[in-house]
């Protein structure tokens, strides 16, 4: 009975001193995990950091120019009533742009909700613009188009107050069924 006893206590401090000794072993991974985390964290903000500044030459006027246009496209008050409206939405047009070639496209969506207008993406001067232009002028990126809707989804699309909140949550019905198939034409 002794013996039985004693194998028993010498098991179970086997047991307590494996699981210890995992339980440090998987806390030392865990910590070297959390280091490798925040280091892989340090590096993105330091890239992030250099990557704030856009070279000056990126944002001259381009020898061979996009454009800007606002384009005009039903939908629906997904909001209130299915009503039909008319919405806008701004859309940059790469140098020589050619309705037959097809062009992947960039949807530019404001966080939560947002006008067409927010992206910066108005006008010849849009920064934008100079910016794609210059990189599809100098082959960084192949040419592409970009789209800034208005990211509210009802008549009043213009609105910002808070009681407008509820459009924003439904622009993606707006984006699925109406600007995409408009954009995809």
């Amino acid at each position: 009975m002794k013996h039985k006893n004693k194998l028993f206590y010498i098991i179970f401090c086997l047991a307590i001193f494996t699981v210890i000794g995992e339980t440090k072993e998987m806390n030392g991974n865990n910590e070297n995990q959390r280091n490798q985390i925040d280091e892989a964290i340090r590096m993105e903000h330091k890239e992030i950091t250099n990557m704030n500044s856009i070279p000056s030459n990126y944002l001259l006027d381009c020898p061979q120019s996009g454009t800007i246009k606002t384009i005009v496209y039903d939908s629906k008050d997904y909001t209130n009533d299915n009503s039909t409206i008319t919405k806008k939405a701004n859309i940059y047009l790469p140098y020589n742009y050619d309705k037959s070639k097809k062009y992947s496209v960039l949807f530019l969506l404001h966080g939560i909700g947002g006008t067409e207008d927010e992206w910066g993406m108005c006008g010849n001067a849009s920064r934008v613009k100079k910016m794609m232009d210059n990189l599809i002028y100098n082959k960084k990126i192949e040419p592409f188009i970009i789209v800034t809707p208005n990211g509210r989804s009802c008549k009043d699309c213009y609105n910002i107050s808070f009681d407008n909140a509820p459009s924003f949550y439904n622009f993606g019905k707006e984006f699925r069924n109406d600007l995409l198939p408009y954009i995809q034409k």
